[in-house]
């Protein structure tokens, strides 16, 4: 439901799921994809895309490896 509030209020081109949430989509989908039909108007929904996110549960893992690599290899030693 609070999904729908979003996508409603919002009106965005694709919701994507991430994190740890993403690995049980197959069981939740379903039921959101409907309650977004129900609860959202067709204008506001239209062309809405649901998605999974690609790097799932490792997505947090792999930016905060990324911002301790960027930390590492730009970093500025001033004087």
């Amino acid at each position: 439901m609070g999904i729908a509030n979003l996508v409603y209020v919002l009106t965005p081109e694709a919701v994507i799921i991430g994190g740890g949430l993403s690995a049980s989509s197959s069981y939740f989908f379903p039921s959101m994809t409907s309650e977004i039909e129900e609860r959202v108007l067709f204008p506001s929904r239209r062309g809405l895309k649901i998605l999974v996110a690609q790097l799932g549960n490792r997505a947090g893992m792999i930016g905060a490896a990324r911002l301790a690599w960027q930390k590492l290899v730009y970093r500025t030693d001033g004087p």
